[in-house]
């Protein structure tokens, strides 16, 4: 390989490294509340202990003098969340953390052994009092239980609240075009918490649309973003994508379109030929098990 090649190589890697750690934190999952015991004083220094239930990833913290605790660097998915304190039952239940959104679990502690534990059900996403944000989320389920043309995500943009329809990017990107919640503009749109706007047009655009395969879920905000999304009064689209986990875990599909599927336009005196193939393959799993997917 040419030297200059070789240190050109060099430089991008850098860079992209440079911002790893900004868009980590844009994509993350946050967890909150507050620990009381059986009276409602507050309690502090309990340990509460947050488990990634797919990778076996564990975060800890403690309660400071308020009883508040707090994570804000959490990948989405579903979490084992547990307290523990000398002199009191061990709390344990399960929580979905979904991307940029700040999830309230409060934890009641009862006395007695730590070896006992107090097992409530698993909870589902509630609504989001931790912030003043407006919008709505699609799920993993739906992006691929969904039929889309190209089997690009950003199509499923139509079937989210507040939303225009415009046209559709005659590319083959298969971008809709649309306006969020009555704003004037197309929304800026992120990845990863890496800005996929181009903005090298007059009027927003996705920069990339990526499958389906890769997608876990995105969230469209009408309204009162975090200050970190910045450039767009119209509106966010927020897509976070697939993580491995301990299991491996894959797919290989065919997306098949022809003329037999298809049915004759009205005006048309027969079907028009058509044929097309799209195939692929993803896979995921464990690097290092339980730290690296």
């Amino acid at each position: 390989m040419p030297r200059s090649s070789f240190s050109r190589r060099l430089s991008l890697i850098a860079v992209l490294l440079c911002f790893a750690p900004a868009a980590w934190a844009q994509r993350a999952a946050e967890l909150t509340g507050v620990v009381k015991d059986q009276g409602g004083a507050v309690m502090v220094g309990v340990q509460v202990n947050a488990s990634n239930q797919d990778t076996g990833v564990r975060a800890s913290t403690v309660t400071n003098e308020a009883g508040l605790y707090r994570f804000v660097e959490l990948v989405a998915g579903t979490y084992r969340v547990e307290a523990t304190m000398s002199g009191f039952k061990t709390f344990a239940t399960s929580v979905v953390l979904e991307a940029t959104r700040v999830t309230n679990v409060n934890i009641g502690l009862e006395v007695g052994d730590v070896t006992q534990s107090v097992e409530v059900q698993a909870l589902a996403p509630t609504l989001e009092t931790s912030s003043q944000t407006v919008g709505n989320i699609v799920e993993e389920k739906l992006i691929r239980d969904l039929p889309t043309v190209l089997r690009r995500t950003a199509q499923l943009i139509l079937v989210t609240a507040g939303i225009t329809y415009r046209g559709i990017d005659p590319t083959n990107t298969m971008t809709p075009f649309f306006s969020l919640a009555g704003g004037k503009q197309i929304p800026a749109f992120y990845i990863d918490g890496g800005n996929a706007t181009n903005v090298r047009t007059e009027s927003n655009v996705l920069d990339y649309n990526p499958s389906i395969e890769v997608t876990r879920e995105f969230r469209i905000i009408a309204n009162n973003p975090k200050a970190e999304y910045g450039g767009s009064g119209s509106g966010l689209m927020l897509m976070t994508t697939r993580s491995g986990t301990n299991e491996l875990h894959g797919s290989i599909y065919e997306f098949n379109r022809q003329k037999a599927y298809n049915a004759r336009n009205f005006f048309a005196p027969e079907k028009l030929p058509f044929q097309e193939h799209i195939y692929g393959v993803a896979v995921g799993g464990p690097i290092v098990k339980n730290k690296l997917h």
